[in-house]
């Protein structure tokens, strides 16, 4: 569980620095920006919960937080896909194969504390 602690931990430092940047970033920030920010802020609660074997909130509320962040990659990945296929350079391609990679490995720890963890969801029940 330690991967996971130090996952969590990283990730919460790059939501925090996200957050704080946001009204920054432009004049006024997207809806669609403070809705993303919203979902993985809800996906580091199962994150937390996974590292630490805690429950936090209710596996229903767990399932809902893995199926947005399920549906928040995909909408990433169609948004992003003009780009991916103008990609030319190698270093393009390692860095795009990089990011769909740490997009699936973040969504482990929430599909895992959504469905696979009862002995978590037993001991909160």
């Amino acid at each position: 569980m330690l991967i996971w602690k130090i996952v969590f931990w990283v990730t919460t430092a790059l939501i925090l620095f996200a957050v704080f940047t946001l009204p920054f970033a432009y004049i006024f920030p997207e809806a669609e920006d403070i809705a993303a920010l919203t979902i993985q802020i809800l996906g580091q609660f199962c994150i937390y919960g996974y590292a630490y074997q805690k429950a936090v909130g209710t596996k229903n509320i767990a399932i809902a937080a893995f199926l947005l962040n399920l549906g928040l990659s995909i909408y990433s990945l169609i948004d992003a896909a003009p780009l991916l296929l103008e990609i030319k350079e190698t270093w393009e391609i390692i860095a795009a194969i990089a990011a769909i990679s740490i997009a699936v490995a973040l969504l482990i720890p929430l599909y895992r504390y959504s469905f696979k963890s009862e002995h978590i969801w037993g001991h909160a029940a």
